[in-house]
């Protein structure tokens, strides 16, 4: 015969123990996020406030709000220069929960640009530690040749690895009109840079790069135009869609393993 008392009290305990890991899942995975797709401001002064690109100084942005223009809405316009900036709180990527940067830009193909996505660890006067940037700029190396091109490519410094500088996307692509599609998943040791030309969800090109161990970076500060501050002589570009997330491995299979407790070991 079943016993059934101890068969329901087994049943309490799993589900006890099921509802106490989903529970755990959720905390353990409530990251700071941002994401902007430029549609909430109504001008160029709220669009470079503080709290939304104005963070962080006192001074002049040159950007400007593209009302009319976005993928698909608004958008940034940037001539080069100093960057807007938005602090996020601290993400610090791993393997288990890598951090997800990516964005749009527009490019009318011009050469000679210098404007970029930036991702740095000194938001709200921290020490800086960690520069990232990916987008246009006009000397970049492709590692393989050590030859120079202008088009798209990707900078990281101050995190050991190599090649810690400006590069190319792999087979060097130049600057192409129209919207493109840029994103980084940034783990423990590695930083995999992609380029998705035309934004149709197709990934053109990469960059991995290796660095020195990152846990201990807290990611805070995004950026949007010249590098470094850096003007563009060959003009400016459109941002928008841009976003920043710490992605945990898919916790499905772990849910399904302990809801198979309920199916194994069943008394006959």
């Amino acid at each position: 015969m079943r016993d059934t008392f101890n068969e329901e009290k087994e049943k309490m305990v799993t589900r006890a123990v099921l509802t106490a890991a989903i529970a755990a899942l959720c905390v353990g995975t409530a990251h700071a996020s941002f994401f902007d797709d430029f549609s909430s401001y109504t001008n160029t002064t709220s669009m470079l406030a503080p709290g939304a690109w104005g963070d962080d100084y006192v001074g002049t942005v040159p950007a400007t709000l593209s009302a009319g223009f976005g993928n698909p809405a608004a958008s940034m316009w940037h001539p080069g220069g100093r960057a807007g900036k938005h602090v996020i709180a601290s993400l610090y990527p791993s393997d288990a929960e890598p951090i997800v940067w990516e964005g749009d830009i527009w490019d009318d193909a011009n050469p000679n640009k210098r404007l970029t996505m930036g991702l740095r660890d000194n938001g709200g006067g921290a020490t800086l530690t960690a520069i990232l940037e990916m987008g246009r700029y006009n000397a970049l190396v492709d590692p393989a040749t050590s030859l120079q091109y202008d088009g798209y490519g990707i900078r990281t410094s101050l995190i050991g690895g190599a090649p810690d500088e400006w590069v190319t996307f792999e087979g060097n692509p130049t600057g192409q009109l129209g919207w493109h599609h840029l994103r980084a998943t940034i783990k423990s040791t590695t930083i995999l840079f992609e380029l998705d030309l035309g934004a149709d969800g197709t990934v053109d090109s990469q960059r991995l790069i290796a660095t020195a161990d990152q846990t201990g970076i807290g990611y805070n500060v995004l950026r949007l135009g010249g590098p470094g501050d850096s003007s563009s002589p060959g003009g400016g570009l459109n941002f928008d869609n841009i976003s920043i997330a710490q992605v945990p491995e898919p916790a499905t299979l772990a849910l399904l393993g302990l809801a198979g407790l309920f199916l194994r070991r069943r008394r006959v």
